[in-house]
Protein backbone atom coordinates (compact mmCIF):
# COMPACT_ATOMS: atom_id res chain seq x y z
CA UNK A 1 0.00 0.00 0.00
CA UNK A 2 1.81 3.09 -0.96
CA UNK A 3 1.75 6.13 1.41
CA UNK A 4 -0.14 9.70 0.82
CA UNK A 5 2.99 12.48 0.64
CA UNK A 6 1.04 15.06 3.65
CA UNK A 7 3.60 17.59 4.90
CA UNK A 8 5.53 16.43 8.40
CA UNK A 9 3.37 17.75 11.29
CA UNK A 10 0.14 17.05 9.37
CA UNK A 11 0.03 13.48 9.47
CA UNK A 12 -3.07 11.96 10.82
CA UNK A 13 -2.59 10.02 13.81
CA UNK A 14 -3.96 7.18 14.87
CA UNK A 15 -3.19 8.07 18.44
CA UNK A 16 -5.25 10.52 19.68
CA UNK A 17 -4.28 12.54 23.30
CA UNK A 18 -7.19 10.53 24.75
CA UNK A 19 -5.81 7.02 24.45
CA UNK A 20 -2.17 8.23 25.63
CA UNK A 21 -3.64 9.70 28.83
CA UNK A 22 -5.83 6.39 28.77
CA UNK A 23 -3.53 3.94 28.26
CA UNK A 24 -1.14 5.28 30.61
CA UNK A 25 -0.92 2.82 34.20
CA UNK A 26 2.19 3.55 36.24
CA UNK A 27 3.37 0.29 37.81
CA UNK A 28 5.44 -0.14 40.57
CA UNK A 29 7.22 -2.11 43.50
CA UNK A 30 7.25 -5.28 41.99
CA UNK A 31 7.28 -7.93 45.02
CA UNK A 32 7.73 -11.59 45.04
CA UNK A 33 6.81 -13.41 48.34
CA UNK A 34 7.72 -17.29 49.46
CA UNK A 35 4.43 -18.39 48.76
CA UNK A 36 4.70 -17.76 44.99
CA UNK A 37 2.22 -14.65 45.16
CA UNK A 38 3.56 -11.51 43.47
CA UNK A 39 2.01 -7.79 44.26
CA UNK A 40 2.36 -4.56 42.91
CA UNK A 41 1.09 -1.13 42.95
CA UNK A 42 -1.10 0.46 39.40
CA UNK A 43 -1.67 4.40 39.26
CA UNK A 44 -4.64 4.15 36.99
CA UNK A 45 -5.74 7.50 35.08
CA UNK A 46 -9.38 6.23 34.62
CA UNK A 47 -9.72 6.36 38.51
CA UNK A 48 -8.05 10.39 38.70
CA UNK A 49 -4.97 8.34 39.45
CA UNK A 50 -5.63 6.08 42.41
CA UNK A 51 -2.92 4.22 43.04
CA UNK A 52 -4.57 0.40 43.41
CA UNK A 53 -2.14 -2.74 45.06
CA UNK A 54 -2.73 -6.03 42.68
CA UNK A 55 -2.28 -9.37 43.80
CA UNK A 56 -0.85 -12.12 41.83
CA UNK A 57 -1.77 -15.49 42.51
CA UNK A 58 -0.39 -18.94 40.58
CA UNK A 59 -4.13 -20.45 40.92
CA UNK A 60 -6.63 -17.96 40.29
CA UNK A 61 -4.25 -14.70 38.41
CA UNK A 62 -4.79 -10.80 39.60
CA UNK A 63 -7.11 -9.11 41.54
CA UNK A 64 -7.13 -5.65 43.15
CA UNK A 65 -6.54 -5.36 46.97
CA UNK A 66 -7.27 -2.08 47.62
CA UNK A 67 -11.13 -0.61 47.10
CA UNK A 68 -11.77 2.51 46.38
CA UNK A 69 -11.74 4.98 48.03
CA UNK A 70 -7.79 4.29 49.60
CA UNK A 71 -5.14 4.95 47.58
CA UNK A 72 -1.72 3.72 48.16
CA UNK A 73 0.77 6.51 47.73
CA UNK A 74 3.44 7.98 50.05
CA UNK A 75 4.52 11.81 50.28
CA UNK A 76 7.41 11.02 52.10
CA UNK A 77 10.71 13.07 51.05
CA UNK A 78 8.17 14.29 48.38
CA UNK A 79 8.48 11.33 46.34
CA UNK A 80 7.52 8.42 48.89
CA UNK A 81 7.97 4.94 47.24
CA UNK A 82 8.00 1.35 49.39
CA UNK A 83 4.23 2.25 50.24
CA UNK A 84 3.34 -1.48 51.24
CA UNK A 85 5.04 -4.58 52.48
CA UNK A 86 3.29 -8.04 52.97
CA UNK A 87 3.98 -9.82 56.17
CA UNK A 88 2.36 -12.49 57.19
CA UNK A 89 -1.27 -12.90 55.53
CA UNK A 90 -1.20 -9.27 55.67
CA UNK A 91 -0.60 -6.17 53.55
CA UNK A 92 0.38 -3.03 55.39
CA UNK A 93 0.23 0.17 53.52
CA UNK A 94 0.51 4.00 53.29
CA UNK A 95 -2.73 5.62 52.51
CA UNK A 96 -2.84 8.85 50.45
CA UNK A 97 -5.51 10.58 52.08
CA UNK A 98 -4.38 10.46 55.49
CA UNK A 99 -0.49 8.88 54.70
CA UNK A 100 -0.82 6.53 57.75
CA UNK A 101 -0.48 3.39 57.73
CA UNK A 102 -3.66 0.77 57.05
CA UNK A 103 -3.45 -2.87 57.35
CA UNK A 104 -5.30 -5.24 54.84
CA UNK A 105 -6.24 -8.66 56.01
CA UNK A 106 -9.41 -11.30 56.14
CA UNK A 107 -10.91 -9.20 58.55
CA UNK A 108 -10.94 -6.01 56.03
CA UNK A 109 -8.96 -2.65 56.23
CA UNK A 110 -8.25 -1.12 59.37
CA UNK A 111 -6.18 2.04 60.39
CA UNK A 112 -2.64 1.03 62.29
CA UNK A 113 -0.94 4.41 62.87
CA UNK A 114 -2.50 7.36 63.81
CA UNK A 115 0.50 10.35 63.79
CA UNK A 116 -1.28 13.19 61.91
CA UNK A 117 1.81 15.26 60.64
CA UNK A 118 3.59 11.86 59.47
CA UNK A 119 4.30 10.36 56.61
CA UNK A 120 5.87 7.04 56.38
CA UNK A 121 7.82 5.14 52.91
CA UNK A 122 9.99 2.68 52.62
CA UNK A 123 7.85 0.19 54.60
CA UNK A 124 9.75 -3.31 55.10
CA UNK A 125 8.21 -6.41 57.19
CA UNK A 126 10.13 -7.62 60.23
CA UNK A 127 8.35 -11.02 61.38
CA UNK A 128 10.61 -11.45 64.16
CA UNK A 129 9.27 -8.12 66.10
CA UNK A 130 6.24 -8.37 65.00
CA UNK A 131 6.63 -5.05 63.30
CA UNK A 132 7.17 -3.27 60.41
CA UNK A 133 10.58 -0.99 59.48
CA UNK A 134 9.85 2.47 58.07
CA UNK A 135 11.00 5.77 57.04
CA UNK A 136 8.92 8.48 58.81
CA UNK A 137 9.02 12.03 57.83
CA UNK A 138 7.92 13.89 60.76
CA UNK A 139 6.73 17.92 61.04
CA UNK A 140 8.50 20.10 63.07
CA UNK A 141 6.84 23.76 64.14
CA UNK A 142 8.97 26.19 62.12
CA UNK A 143 11.88 23.75 61.25
CA UNK A 144 12.14 21.33 58.32
CA UNK A 145 10.57 17.64 58.52
CA UNK A 146 12.64 15.02 60.51
CA UNK A 147 13.52 12.11 58.64
CA UNK A 148 14.50 8.84 61.10
CA UNK A 149 14.95 5.40 60.98
CA UNK A 150 11.90 3.91 63.47
CA UNK A 151 9.73 0.96 63.59
CA UNK A 152 6.03 0.83 64.09
CA UNK A 153 4.44 -2.35 66.15
CA UNK A 154 1.61 -4.16 64.29
CA UNK A 155 -0.02 -4.50 67.55
CA UNK A 156 -0.71 -0.95 68.21
CA UNK A 157 0.95 1.36 65.65
CA UNK A 158 3.46 2.67 68.20
CA UNK A 159 6.35 4.32 66.75
CA UNK A 160 9.66 3.84 68.23
CA UNK A 161 12.59 5.92 66.56
CA UNK A 162 15.84 3.92 65.79
CA UNK A 163 17.72 6.36 64.20
CA UNK A 164 17.63 9.61 64.11
CA UNK A 165 21.43 11.01 63.73
CA UNK A 166 21.22 12.12 59.77
CA UNK A 167 19.42 14.14 58.02
CA UNK A 168 17.85 11.09 55.33
CA UNK A 169 17.40 7.66 56.05
CA UNK A 170 16.64 5.11 53.89
CA UNK A 171 16.31 1.49 52.85
CA UNK A 172 16.18 -0.52 56.32
CA UNK A 173 17.41 -4.29 55.19
CA UNK A 174 17.32 -7.47 57.98
CA UNK A 175 19.31 -9.89 57.83
CA UNK A 176 17.78 -13.34 57.23
CA UNK A 177 18.04 -14.07 61.00
CA UNK A 178 16.76 -10.78 62.08
CA UNK A 179 19.37 -10.27 63.73
CA UNK A 180 21.33 -7.20 62.19
CA UNK A 181 20.04 -4.72 60.11
CA UNK A 182 21.75 -2.19 57.52
CA UNK A 183 20.95 1.00 56.12
CA UNK A 184 21.85 3.99 54.40
CA UNK A 185 22.02 7.88 55.36
CA UNK A 186 23.02 11.43 54.56
CA UNK A 187 22.58 14.60 55.21
CA UNK A 188 22.77 18.26 53.21
CA UNK A 189 23.44 19.51 51.19
CA UNK A 190 24.26 15.58 49.75
CA UNK A 191 21.93 13.94 47.36
CA UNK A 192 21.69 10.15 48.04
CA UNK A 193 23.73 9.94 44.26
CA UNK A 194 26.14 12.20 45.83
CA UNK A 195 27.70 10.95 49.56
CA UNK A 196 25.97 8.41 51.50
CA UNK A 197 26.85 6.17 54.54
CA UNK A 198 26.00 2.54 55.23
CA UNK A 199 25.33 1.45 58.38
CA UNK A 200 25.35 -2.18 59.91
CA UNK A 201 23.73 -2.57 63.66
CA UNK A 202 22.78 -5.40 65.71
CA UNK A 203 19.00 -5.94 66.55
CA UNK A 204 18.32 -7.08 70.48
CA UNK A 205 16.20 -9.48 71.36
CA UNK A 206 13.09 -6.12 72.44
CA UNK A 207 14.02 -4.99 68.73
CA UNK A 208 16.51 -1.83 69.80
CA UNK A 209 19.16 -1.36 68.06
CA UNK A 210 22.23 -2.40 69.94
CA UNK A 211 26.60 -2.00 68.31
CA UNK A 212 26.24 0.24 65.38
CA UNK A 213 28.62 0.90 62.70
CA UNK A 214 29.54 2.95 59.72
CA UNK A 215 30.81 0.39 56.82
CA UNK A 216 31.52 2.60 54.17
CA UNK A 217 30.70 6.32 53.91
CA UNK A 218 33.89 7.63 55.09
CA UNK A 219 35.15 9.50 51.16
CA UNK A 220 32.40 10.40 48.72
CA UNK A 221 30.77 7.57 47.22
CA UNK A 222 26.99 6.49 46.63
CA UNK A 223 26.15 3.90 48.05
CA UNK A 224 22.44 2.78 47.21
CA UNK A 225 20.50 -0.53 47.88
CA UNK A 226 21.90 -2.69 51.00
CA UNK A 227 20.64 -5.98 51.36
CA UNK A 228 21.69 -9.47 51.80
CA UNK A 229 22.43 -12.73 50.06
CA UNK A 230 22.72 -15.73 52.24
CA UNK A 231 24.86 -14.21 55.34
CA UNK A 232 26.70 -11.58 53.36
CA UNK A 233 25.64 -8.05 53.61
CA UNK A 234 26.00 -6.32 50.26
CA UNK A 235 25.24 -2.86 48.72
CA UNK A 236 25.81 -0.93 45.15
CA UNK A 237 28.20 1.21 45.32
CA UNK A 238 30.04 3.93 42.77
CA UNK A 239 33.09 3.98 43.96
CA UNK A 240 34.80 3.15 40.57
CA UNK A 241 32.92 5.75 38.82
CA UNK A 242 30.13 2.88 37.71
CA UNK A 243 26.89 1.66 40.36
CA UNK A 244 28.66 -1.67 40.67
CA UNK A 245 27.95 -4.79 43.58
CA UNK A 246 29.97 -4.96 46.70
CA UNK A 247 30.21 -7.30 49.38
CA UNK A 248 31.06 -5.82 52.79
CA UNK A 249 31.93 -7.25 55.76
CA UNK A 250 31.37 -6.22 59.66
CA UNK A 251 35.30 -5.48 59.50
CA UNK A 252 34.27 -3.01 56.71
CA UNK A 253 36.43 -5.15 54.15
CA UNK A 254 34.64 -4.74 50.92
CA UNK A 255 35.33 -6.41 47.48
CA UNK A 256 33.52 -5.93 43.93
CA UNK A 257 31.52 -9.10 43.11
CA UNK A 258 31.43 -7.90 39.51
CA UNK A 259 33.11 -5.11 38.27
CA UNK A 260 31.89 -3.57 34.58
CA UNK A 261 31.54 -0.54 32.82
CA UNK A 262 27.87 -0.25 33.42
CA UNK A 263 24.95 0.89 36.41
CA UNK A 264 23.62 -1.30 38.69
CA UNK A 265 21.66 0.72 40.39
CA UNK A 266 19.37 4.12 39.59
CA UNK A 267 19.06 7.56 41.65
CA UNK A 268 17.18 7.04 44.68
CA UNK A 269 14.70 9.53 43.81
CA UNK A 270 11.68 6.78 45.78
CA UNK A 271 11.94 3.95 48.46
CA UNK A 272 11.82 0.95 47.76
CA UNK A 273 13.78 1.14 44.45
CA UNK A 274 15.85 -2.56 43.79
CA UNK A 275 17.72 -3.84 40.95
CA UNK A 276 19.02 -6.48 42.57
CA UNK A 277 17.68 -9.31 44.73
CA UNK A 278 18.87 -12.70 46.15
CA UNK A 279 18.08 -15.44 44.12
CA UNK A 280 18.82 -17.66 47.04
CA UNK A 281 21.92 -18.02 48.86
CA UNK A 282 24.85 -17.92 46.35
CA UNK A 283 23.33 -16.37 43.82
CA UNK A 284 22.05 -13.06 42.98
CA UNK A 285 19.36 -11.50 40.28
CA UNK A 286 20.49 -8.52 38.55
CA UNK A 287 19.52 -5.48 36.47
CA UNK A 288 21.88 -3.32 35.01
CA UNK A 289 22.37 -0.59 32.30
CA UNK A 290 24.91 0.15 29.63
CA UNK A 291 24.84 2.54 26.51
CA UNK A 292 21.19 3.01 26.76
CA UNK A 293 19.60 -0.06 27.39
CA UNK A 294 19.32 -2.60 30.61
CA UNK A 295 19.46 -5.83 30.78
CA UNK A 296 19.11 -8.82 33.58
CA UNK A 297 21.42 -11.79 35.20
CA UNK A 298 21.84 -13.93 37.43
CA UNK A 299 25.29 -12.84 39.57
CA UNK A 300 27.10 -16.17 41.01
CA UNK A 301 28.38 -14.68 44.40
CA UNK A 302 31.64 -16.69 45.10
CA UNK A 303 33.04 -16.74 42.07
CA UNK A 304 31.64 -13.14 40.27
CA UNK A 305 30.23 -14.72 36.84
CA UNK A 306 27.07 -12.55 35.43
CA UNK A 307 24.92 -15.08 32.88
CA UNK A 308 22.51 -12.72 31.22
CA UNK A 309 18.74 -13.96 30.78
CA UNK A 310 16.81 -13.54 27.44
CA UNK A 311 14.02 -10.75 28.12
CA UNK A 312 11.61 -9.02 26.24
CA UNK A 313 12.38 -5.93 27.88
CA UNK A 314 15.17 -2.94 26.69
CA UNK A 315 14.60 -0.67 30.10
CA UNK A 316 14.05 -2.50 33.95
CA UNK A 317 12.57 -0.29 36.35
CA UNK A 318 12.48 -2.88 39.10
CA UNK A 319 13.60 -6.17 40.02
CA UNK A 320 12.75 -8.73 42.76
CA UNK A 321 13.55 -11.83 43.57
CA UNK A 322 12.48 -14.55 46.02
CA UNK A 323 13.75 -19.03 46.30
CA UNK A 324 14.95 -19.19 42.30
CA UNK A 325 12.08 -16.43 41.03
CA UNK A 326 12.73 -13.14 39.99
CA UNK A 327 9.96 -10.76 38.81
CA UNK A 328 10.60 -7.50 36.52
CA UNK A 329 8.93 -4.89 36.04
CA UNK A 330 10.18 -2.87 32.15
CA UNK A 331 9.43 -2.19 28.68
CA UNK A 332 10.99 -2.01 25.35
CA UNK A 333 10.42 0.32 22.51
CA UNK A 334 7.35 -1.22 20.97
CA UNK A 335 5.33 -2.07 24.75
CA UNK A 336 5.24 -0.16 27.73
CA UNK A 337 5.50 -1.15 30.90
CA UNK A 338 4.06 -5.09 32.57
CA UNK A 339 5.36 -7.22 34.59
CA UNK A 340 7.03 -10.76 34.15
CA UNK A 341 7.76 -13.68 36.15
CA UNK A 342 11.28 -15.64 35.69
CA UNK A 343 12.12 -19.12 36.82
CA UNK A 344 13.81 -21.96 35.24
CA UNK A 345 14.43 -20.38 32.02
CA UNK A 346 10.51 -20.12 31.53
CA UNK A 347 9.02 -16.73 31.28
CA UNK A 348 5.03 -15.51 32.00
CA UNK A 349 3.65 -12.54 31.93
CA UNK A 350 1.51 -11.64 34.71
CA UNK A 351 0.61 -8.01 33.86
CA UNK A 352 0.60 -7.41 30.06
CA UNK A 353 1.65 -3.68 28.66
CA UNK A 354 -1.36 -1.96 27.56
CA UNK A 355 -2.66 -3.03 23.96
CA UNK A 356 -2.40 -0.91 21.28
CA UNK A 357 -4.19 -1.60 17.78
CA UNK A 358 -2.60 0.25 15.63
CA UNK A 359 -1.49 0.05 12.19
CA UNK A 360 2.04 -1.85 11.85
CA UNK A 361 4.36 0.98 10.91
CA UNK A 362 2.95 3.49 13.51
CA UNK A 363 5.29 3.35 16.02
CA UNK A 364 8.69 5.05 15.95
CA UNK A 365 11.53 2.82 16.99
CA UNK A 366 14.39 4.78 18.79
CA UNK A 367 17.89 4.73 17.86
CA UNK A 368 20.60 5.41 20.20
CA UNK A 369 22.57 8.22 18.69
CA UNK A 370 25.35 10.55 20.24
CA UNK A 371 26.97 14.08 19.64
CA UNK A 372 29.24 16.48 20.62
CA UNK A 373 28.21 19.18 23.15
CA UNK A 374 31.45 21.20 24.39
CA UNK A 375 34.11 18.92 23.53
CA UNK A 376 32.41 16.00 25.49
CA UNK A 377 30.03 12.98 23.78
CA UNK A 378 26.43 13.50 24.32
CA UNK A 379 24.00 10.48 24.44
CA UNK A 380 20.50 10.64 23.14
CA UNK A 381 17.83 8.84 21.75
CA UNK A 382 16.43 9.96 18.31
CA UNK A 383 12.73 8.95 17.05
CA UNK A 384 12.00 9.34 13.47
CA UNK A 385 8.59 10.34 11.85
CA UNK A 386 6.66 7.41 11.61
CA UNK A 387 3.39 6.76 10.28
CA UNK A 388 1.72 3.71 7.88
CA UNK A 389 -0.36 5.70 5.85
CA UNK A 390 1.86 9.41 5.58
CA UNK A 391 5.66 9.66 4.27
CA UNK A 392 6.97 13.15 3.85
CA UNK A 393 6.70 15.04 0.68
CA UNK A 394 10.45 14.54 -0.98
CA UNK A 395 13.16 16.55 0.17
CA UNK A 396 11.61 18.09 3.41
CA UNK A 397 13.21 17.41 6.37
CA UNK A 398 10.68 16.95 9.63
CA UNK A 399 10.19 19.43 12.81
CA UNK A 400 11.93 18.61 15.45
CA UNK A 401 10.65 17.91 19.76
CA UNK A 402 13.95 17.85 21.25
CA UNK A 403 12.83 16.67 25.21
CA UNK A 404 14.75 17.46 28.10
CA UNK A 405 13.66 15.26 30.88
CA UNK A 406 13.15 16.01 34.94
CA UNK A 407 15.73 15.61 37.42
CA UNK A 408 17.86 16.75 36.29
CA UNK A 409 19.98 13.66 38.14
CA UNK A 410 17.42 10.77 36.03
CA UNK A 411 17.63 9.53 32.51
CA UNK A 412 15.73 9.00 30.03
CA UNK A 413 15.19 5.52 28.11
CA UNK A 414 13.88 3.35 24.63
CA UNK A 415 11.29 2.13 26.57
CA UNK A 416 7.74 2.81 24.62
CA UNK A 417 6.35 6.21 25.96
CA UNK A 418 3.19 7.27 23.81
CA UNK A 419 3.72 10.76 24.43
CA UNK A 420 6.66 10.75 22.42
CA UNK A 421 4.76 8.21 19.57
CA UNK A 422 1.24 11.31 19.42
CA UNK A 423 4.07 13.58 17.87
CA UNK A 424 6.02 11.00 15.58
CA UNK A 425 3.23 9.36 14.50
CA UNK A 426 1.97 13.30 13.14
CA UNK A 427 4.98 13.97 11.13
CA UNK A 428 7.58 15.45 14.19
CA UNK A 429 10.91 14.28 15.26
CA UNK A 430 12.06 13.33 18.60
CA UNK A 431 15.31 14.03 20.04
CA UNK A 432 15.45 12.32 23.66
CA UNK A 433 18.30 13.81 25.19
CA UNK A 434 20.38 12.06 28.52
CA UNK A 435 22.37 15.19 28.56
CA UNK A 436 25.18 15.83 31.29
CA UNK A 437 24.24 15.12 34.69
CA UNK A 438 22.11 11.76 33.21
CA UNK A 439 22.50 8.68 34.76
CA UNK A 440 23.31 5.33 33.47
CA UNK A 441 26.57 6.67 32.06
CA UNK A 442 28.89 6.49 35.73
CA UNK A 443 29.57 8.84 38.09
CA UNK A 444 31.42 11.49 36.25
CA UNK A 445 29.18 12.36 33.54
CA UNK A 446 26.35 12.64 35.82
CA UNK A 447 28.59 15.11 38.25
CA UNK A 448 28.97 17.20 35.11
CA UNK A 449 26.29 19.07 35.42
CA UNK A 450 27.19 20.13 38.82
CA UNK A 451 27.73 24.04 38.69
CA UNK A 452 26.31 23.86 35.11
CA UNK A 453 22.83 23.26 35.73
CA UNK A 454 21.09 25.82 33.18
CA UNK A 455 24.54 25.89 30.82
CA UNK A 456 25.97 22.66 30.91
CA UNK A 457 22.11 21.25 29.79
CA UNK A 458 21.19 23.85 27.93
CA UNK A 459 24.15 23.51 25.46
CA UNK A 460 23.73 19.81 24.94
CA UNK A 461 20.03 20.80 24.09
CA UNK A 462 21.23 23.42 21.51
CA UNK A 463 23.80 21.21 20.35
CA UNK A 464 21.47 18.00 19.95
CA UNK A 465 19.51 20.30 17.54
CA UNK A 466 22.12 21.34 15.68
CA UNK A 467 23.52 17.84 15.26
CA UNK A 468 20.08 16.51 13.97
CA UNK A 469 19.90 19.48 12.00
CA UNK A 470 23.75 18.77 10.30
CA UNK A 471 22.78 15.62 9.79
CA UNK A 472 19.47 15.98 7.52
CA UNK A 473 17.18 14.67 10.60
CA UNK A 474 15.18 17.40 11.09
CA UNK A 475 14.23 21.14 9.62
CA UNK A 476 16.70 23.63 11.60
CA UNK A 477 13.63 26.40 11.07
CA UNK A 478 11.47 24.20 13.20
CA UNK A 479 12.90 23.03 16.74
CA UNK A 480 10.44 22.95 19.04
CA UNK A 481 11.38 22.18 23.19
CA UNK A 482 9.61 20.00 25.43
CA UNK A 483 10.40 19.59 29.31
CA UNK A 484 9.29 18.47 32.52
CA UNK A 485 10.52 19.99 36.17
CA UNK A 486 14.07 20.12 35.84
CA UNK A 487 13.69 19.76 32.00
CA UNK A 488 11.26 22.89 31.94
CA UNK A 489 13.93 24.97 33.88
CA UNK A 490 16.44 23.63 31.24
CA UNK A 491 13.92 24.41 28.12
CA UNK A 492 13.59 27.86 29.61
CA UNK A 493 17.08 28.44 29.75
CA UNK A 494 17.18 27.57 26.42
CA UNK A 495 14.68 30.17 25.05
CA UNK A 496 16.45 32.69 27.43
CA UNK A 497 20.28 32.03 25.81
CA UNK A 498 19.46 31.26 21.59
CA UNK A 499 17.08 31.82 19.18
CA UNK A 500 17.18 28.58 17.02
CA UNK A 501 13.64 27.50 18.79
CA UNK A 502 10.48 28.38 17.39
CA UNK A 503 7.92 27.25 20.41
CA UNK A 504 8.29 25.05 23.83
CA UNK A 505 6.01 23.55 26.08
CA UNK A 506 6.90 23.54 30.15
CA UNK A 507 5.25 21.11 32.08
CA UNK A 508 5.37 22.11 35.78
CA UNK A 509 8.94 23.78 34.80
CA UNK A 510 11.36 25.05 37.28
CA UNK A 511 11.36 28.76 36.40
CA UNK A 512 13.09 30.63 39.49
CA UNK A 513 15.26 28.59 41.37
CA UNK A 514 15.38 30.27 44.35
CA UNK A 515 12.09 30.07 45.30
CA UNK A 516 11.67 26.30 43.81
CA UNK A 517 14.36 25.06 46.30
CA UNK A 518 12.81 27.38 48.99
CA UNK A 519 9.72 26.50 48.64
CA UNK A 520 9.93 22.55 47.58
CA UNK A 521 10.31 19.73 49.94
CA UNK A 522 13.31 18.71 52.47
CA UNK A 523 14.45 15.56 50.12
CA UNK A 524 15.97 18.81 47.22
CA UNK A 525 16.14 21.50 49.72
CA UNK A 526 19.90 21.99 49.07
CA UNK A 527 19.66 20.29 45.85
CA UNK A 528 20.97 23.38 44.00
CA UNK A 529 24.11 23.96 46.28
CA UNK A 530 26.08 21.48 43.76
CA UNK A 531 23.55 21.81 40.91
CA UNK A 532 24.56 25.66 40.44
CA UNK A 533 26.42 26.86 43.83
CA UNK A 534 26.22 27.05 47.50
CA UNK A 535 23.54 30.19 48.99
CA UNK A 536 23.54 32.75 49.84
CA UNK A 537 27.31 33.00 48.42
CA UNK A 538 26.33 32.00 45.14
CA UNK A 539 22.96 33.98 44.79
CA UNK A 540 24.13 36.11 42.01
CA UNK A 541 24.90 32.89 39.82
CA UNK A 542 21.41 31.84 40.97
CA UNK A 543 20.15 35.17 39.57
CA UNK A 544 22.33 34.98 35.93
CA UNK A 545 20.26 30.73 35.32
CA UNK A 546 16.65 32.54 36.70
CA UNK A 547 14.71 32.04 33.13
CA UNK A 548 11.88 34.34 35.87
CA UNK A 549 14.95 36.93 35.78
CA UNK A 550 16.38 36.95 32.25
CA UNK A 551 12.33 36.76 30.86
CA UNK A 552 12.89 39.64 28.51
CA UNK A 553 14.96 38.31 26.89
CA UNK A 554 12.51 35.12 25.74
CA UNK A 555 10.30 36.09 23.09
CA UNK A 556 9.19 32.59 21.39
CA UNK A 557 5.42 31.09 22.37
CA UNK A 558 5.75 29.01 25.59
CA UNK A 559 2.52 26.77 26.68
CA UNK A 560 2.51 25.58 30.52
CA UNK A 561 0.99 22.46 31.54
CA UNK A 562 0.80 22.80 35.66
CA UNK A 563 -0.92 20.28 38.81
CA UNK A 564 -2.31 22.61 41.22
CA UNK A 565 -1.62 19.75 44.12
CA UNK A 566 2.25 19.56 42.89
CA UNK A 567 4.33 19.68 46.05
CA UNK A 568 7.39 19.98 44.57
CA UNK A 569 7.27 22.38 41.74
CA UNK A 570 4.60 24.79 43.30
CA UNK A 571 2.12 26.61 40.84
CA UNK A 572 3.44 30.04 41.59
CA UNK A 573 6.57 28.99 39.54
CA UNK A 574 4.53 28.20 36.00
CA UNK A 575 1.96 31.52 36.79
CA UNK A 576 4.95 33.96 37.58
CA UNK A 577 6.47 33.01 34.39
CA UNK A 578 3.27 33.55 32.07
CA UNK A 579 2.73 36.12 33.60
CA UNK A 580 6.24 37.67 32.63
CA UNK A 581 5.63 36.54 28.69
CA UNK A 582 2.45 38.16 29.09
CA UNK A 583 3.74 41.36 30.24
CA UNK A 584 6.32 41.09 27.29
CA UNK A 585 3.47 41.00 24.73
CA UNK A 586 4.62 36.67 23.98
CA UNK A 587 2.23 34.57 23.07
CA UNK A 588 1.90 31.69 25.94
CA UNK A 589 -0.84 30.03 27.42
CA UNK A 590 -0.83 29.00 31.17
CA UNK A 591 -3.41 25.53 31.48
CA UNK A 592 -3.58 23.91 35.22
CA UNK A 593 -5.46 21.16 36.35
CA UNK A 594 -7.14 20.85 39.46
CA UNK A 595 -6.53 18.02 41.85
CA UNK A 596 -3.77 16.82 40.11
Amino acid sequence: MSKEQIPCGCWPSPLPAELVAGKSVRLSQPTVLPDGRVLWTESRPDEQGRSVIVEWHPDHGCRDLLPAPYSAQSRANGYGGGVFAAIGDAVCFVNKEDQQIHIIDADGIRQLTRLPGTRFGDLTPDALHDRLLVVAERDRERQEPATVLASVSLADGTLSVLDDRHDFHSTPALSNDGRQLAWISWNHPDMPWDHTRLWLADVNDDGSLGRRRCLLGDKEESILQPGWCGNELLCVSDRSNWWNLYRVSDTEQVECVHAQDAEFAQPHWVFGMRNWAALDGARLACSWTADGDWHAGILELESGQLEAIDLPVTHIDQLTAVQGSIVIQGGNSTQGDGIYLWRDGELQTLKAPASLELPAGSLSRPRAVSFDSEGDTVHAFYYPPSNSHCEAPAGERPPLMIKAHGGPTGATSSKLDLKIQYWTSRGFAVLDVNYRGSTGYGRAYRQALYGGWGKVDVADIINGAAWCASEGLADPGRLLLSGSSAGGFTLLNALVTSDEFAAAASYYGVAEPVSAMRDTEKFESRYGDKLIAPMPSGEATWQARSPLANAERIDRPVIFFQGLDDRIVLPQQSRQMAAALRDQGIPHALVEFEGE
